[in-house]
C-alpha cells in the first residue's frame, strides 16, 4: 500500500490542467526517537516518550547531523512484518503533508515526495493474482448452504439471506413439531387438521390429545387460532414432513372488526348544561 501513484493519462478538469490535487495517503505519521547508530548506516528509534513501537530505519532519510536523542515526525507505514520508516516529514510537508503537483503533459513532471520515494507500484504487474479460488469458495458455500452473510439490520431482507437474529436466542424447539393451519375461525383451523388425519392415518393413530396443540393466537383486533402437531409417539417412519398449510389464512388480510363498513364511530359524550 502506497502513498502514490503514478499519473499516466492526461488529467483534466473542464479542459483546465489542474496545478495541484490533494490526496488522501495511505500511511500515517508518527513522532519517534532515534535511540542508536548501527554500523550499517541503519538507526533504531521507538515512539516518542514511550517503549512501543520501535525498529530500524534508514539513516539515509535522516537529515545531516542527526544524533541519538533527536526526535522527528516521520511517515510510517505498517505492515505485516512489523512498521517501515518512509521518510522525514520536514517542515513544509507539517504544513502542506499531501500535495502532489500536476503539471501540462509539454512540461516536467514534478512532484517532490513521489520523486523522492520512488513508484512504490512500479513491481505490481510482476506479481499477477486471481480471483478464481474466492468465487470456488463463494460457490462452494452457496451449493453447502452456507449462504451470504446477515446484511446489515437496516437493510432490506435479502434472498438466500439466513436469519439475522442471533443463534444463542434463535428460538428452537426439541420435540418434532409440524403446523397444520391456522385460520380466523377456530373451526376453519379443526376442519383443516381432519382432512390431515384423512391423509394420514397412520401418522395419526398413534397421537395422542396431548399431541394436538391448539393456540388462540392474538392479533391486533382479533384471535385468531394455530393448530400444530407433536410427532413424538409417531415411530420414525411413520412421521409426515411439514406441509402447506391447511388453511393458510393470513392475519393481515382480515381487517377490523368493523367489516367492511369501516371503523366504529365514537358516539360524542354529551356536555351536561351547568
Amino acid at each position: 500500500m502506497g502513498t502514490w501513484q503514478t499519473v499516466q493519462d492526461d488529467f483534466t478538469v473542464g479542459g483546465r490542467v489542474p496545478q495541484a490535487i490533494r490526496l488522501q495517503t495511505m500511511s500515517r505519521r508518527i513522532d519517534i526517537e532515534l535511540t542508536s547508530a548501527l554500523g550499517d548506516g541503519t538507526w533504531t528509534w521507538r515512539a516518542a516518550g514511550a517503549r512501543q513501537p520501535r525498529g530500524t530505519l534508514d539513516g539515509a532519510i535522516l537529515p545531516g547531523g542527526a544524533k541519538v536523542g533527536d526526535e522527528f515526525k516521520v511517515e510510517i507505514e505498517q505492515e505485516l512484518d512489523g512498521i517501515s520508516v518512509l521518510s522525514v516529514v520536514t517542515g513544509r510537508d507539517k504544513h502542506d503533508p499531501d500535495l502532489l503537483a500536476l503539471l501540462p503533459v509539454d512540461r516536467e513532471f514534478s512532484a517532490g515526495r513521489f520523486a523522492a520515494l520512488g513508484d512504490r507500484h512500479a513491481g505490481i504487474d510482476a506479481h499477477p493474482c486471481s480471483l478464481d479460488r474466492l468465487l470456488e469458495l463463494a460457490e462452494r458455500h452457496e451449493r453447502e448452504g452456507l449462504g451470504d452473510a446477515p446484511w446489515p439490520p437496516h437493510y432490506r431482507k435479502q434472498a438466500g439471506e439466513p436469519a439475522r437474529v442471533q443463534p444463542s436466542k434463535r428460538r428452537t424447539s426439541s420435540r418434532p413439531l409440524i403446523e397444520i393451519g391456522r385460520a380466523q375461525k377456530k373451526e376453519d383451523a379443526l376442519a383443516g387438521l381432519e382432512r390431515w388425519r384423512a391423509r394420514h392415518p397412520a401418522a395419526a393413530s398413534h397421537l395422542k390429545d396431548a399431541d394436538i396443540l391448539i393456540d388462540a393466537m392474538r392479533g391486533r383486533f382479533q384471535t385468531w387460532t394455530r393448530i400444530r402437531v407433536n410427532l413424538q409417539h409417531v415411530p420414525d417412519d411413520l412421521r409426515p414432513s411439514q406441509e402447506p398449510l391447511d388453511p393458510d389464512e393470513t392475519a393481515g388480510a382480515w381487517g377490523s372488526p368493523a367489516g367492511e363498513n369501516g371503523p366504529r364511530s365514537r358516539r360524542p359524550r354529551s356536555r351536561s348544561s351547568g
